[in-house]
């Protein structure tokens, strides 16, 4: 089971719709841009979504498994995307650095050690601002995931008119 939160409207969707449906949904944010690239906010919204099935397996069975390591990869590699290479991020301002290619460790960053701090203390409170926002909307849509949870059970795959 994978349920993923749309918070935009606060409706609860099956990941791959969510996705469609994120992509689809202008949302307001606090950049702007061509609409052909993602606005920080919907970057947000993604990050909401990819923390829902952990979130609702604290919520429904008051355990997390390891299941969501892909997703909290990802998170956490979209986070500090936000913050060190889209300069969506106050305290860094407007500059882009380079990230390390998939599996690799950046040995050596184009900033100090100070920034590296800001960075990191700025990327734990993107992800944190996620899982406690998620956990509020989910916890808040707590009868509504667990009939689309039932209805999984019943029928694999959920599409939008389904919801």
């Amino acid at each position: 089971m994978r349920l993923c939160l749309l918070s935009s409207d606060h409706r609860i969707v099956d990941g791959a719709i969510g996705a469609e449906w994120l992509n689809a949904t202008q949302t307001e944010g606090t950049c702007s841009g061509n609409h052909k690239y993602p606005k920080c906010q919907q970057m947000l919204d993604t990050m909401c979504m990819m923390l829902g099935g952990r979130i609702a397996e604290k919520i429904f069975f008051d355990n997390i498994s390891t299941g969501a390591q892909d997703d909290l990869q990802k998170v956490t590699r979209l986070a500090y995307g936000l913050v060190t290479v889209y300069g969506f991020n106050e305290k860094i301002g407007h500059m882009s650095f380079p990230q390390p290619q998939d599996g690799q460790i950046n040995s050596s960053r184009p900033y100090s050690e100070e920034i590296a701090t800001i960075v990191d203390e700025e990327v734990r409170q993107i992800v944190w601002g996620a899982y406690d926002r998620t956990l509020e909307l989910l916890t808040e849509k707590k009868e509504l995931a667990a009939a689309i949870a039932q209805r999984l059970l019943e029928k694999e795959v959920l599409l939008r008119e389904d919801v």
